[in-house]
């Protein structure tokens, strides 16, 4: 990797301008499972071309990923899924029909949802933010298991969260069960949603 590394930095010396460069070594960089770098290629990328959208896709990615690490590790995860809010937040608005970007907020939105529910906080307006933009997900890509089962946790999250505050659950357990459901219609061997869809029953 640092070889491939430093013939991309010698690529953007020439040119700083070279939207290729910044990608290939951001891509390396995922590749490689070194994050950090991959958001420093992407953060150049993005200062040298506001409006190339993978800068933003693969460095919102990266961060939703540090941000989930962490929150397996029972870390902070809070700082990572805003600023991977934040850059998916920043693709839709440059590309509205762009269903991995409303997919990759939404799940920063329910993860957002999470940490702010388990530090006793008001996660509802979050996990309604995640089924808002899941459902923008699923309207440009019906096909996507992990946006029906992302939608489906969003739901059954907001029906907890909702439930403490003594409000009536509107539905969504229901609703959450509906969609683990056709993530299994995608994909009959997706075992995450089974599980989920056996619990919320």
């Amino acid at each position: 990797y640092d070889g491939a590394r430093a013939r991309f930095a010698a690529a953007i010396e020439g040119d700083p301008s070279l939207e290729e460069a910044y990608q290939a070594w951001a891509e390396a960089a995922v590749a490689c499972a070194n994050l950090e770098d991959a958001i420093a290629a992407c953060t150049r990328g993005h200062e040298a071309d506001r409006g190339y959208v993978p800068f933003l896709l693969v460095r919102g990615r990266s961060h939703l990923t540090i941000g989930l690490e962490r929150f397996v590790r029972g870390e902070d995860s809070r700082a990572p899924m805003e600023a991977a809010a934040a850059d998916f937040g920043a693709l839709v608005a440059l590309a509205p029909n762009h269903a991995a970007g409303w997919a990759g907020r939404g799940c920063a939105r329910m993860n957002l949802g999470v940490a702010a529910f388990l530090r006793g906080g008001d996660a509802a307006e979050l996990y309604r933010g995640a089924v808002a933009d899941l459902d923008r997900a699923l309207a440009l890509h019906p096909g996507d298991r992990w946006s029906w089962f992302g939608r489906g946790n969003a739901r059954l999250n907001l029906s907890r969260a909702i439930a403490d505050q003594g409000l009536d659950d509107e539905g969504l357990v229901a609703q959450a069960i509906a969609d683990f459901t056709r993530a299994l219609e995608v994909d009959p061997g997706f075992v995450e949603a089974r599980q989920n869809r056996g619990m919320a029953s």
